[in-house]
C-alpha cells in the first residue's frame, strides 16, 4: 500500500483515515488479484501461437502437396489415355487415306467396271 494512495483518499477523496487506508488496501488486493498480463507472458502467448500456425501452416502444405501429386497423376493417366485414342484415330485416318487413293486410282476404277458388271 503506497501513502500517496492514501493522502490522495484523505485530501481530495476526503475520505476519513482510516476508510482511506482500508479503500487502499482494497485496491491492492484487487491489484495484486488481478492477474495482469506481462510483457514474457504476452511474448509466450504470441510464441505458441506462432508454433501453432507454423505447424498449421505446414499441415496445410503437406495436405496441398498431396492433393497435388494425386492431381498430377490423374492428368498424367488422362494424357495418356487421349495420346492412345489420338495414335488410334491417326492410323484410321491414314488407312482411310490409303483406301481412298486406291479406290480412286486404276485398281479401283478396275475393281467397280468388274461390279458394274456382275450387278
Amino acid at each position: 500500500m503506497r501513502a500517496d494512495t492514501i493522502e490522495l483518499l484523505t485530501t481530495k477523496g476526503r475520505f476519513q483515515t482510516e476508510q482511506a487506508v482500508i479503500l487502499a488496501e482494497a485496491i491492492d488486493m484487487s491489484v495484486q488479484d488481478a492477474q495482469l498480463v506481462t510483457t514474457p507472458i504476452m511474448n509466450a502467448r504470441f510464441f505458441e501461437f506462432e508454433a501453432r500456425f507454423t505447424a498449421f501452416e505446414a499441415k496445410m502444405e503437406a495436405r496441398f502437396v498431396a492433393f497435388e501429386a494425386k492431381m498430377e497423376a490423374r492428368f498424367v493417366a488422362f494424357e495418356a489415355k487421349m495420346d492412345q485414342k489420338f495414335d488410334r484415330l491417326r492410323l484410321q485416318l491414314i488407312i482411310a487415306i490409303i483406301l481412298s487413293n486406291v479406290a480412286m486410282g486404276p485398281l479401283g476404277v478396275a475393281l467397280l467396271e468388274a461390279l458394274k458388271r456382275v450387278l
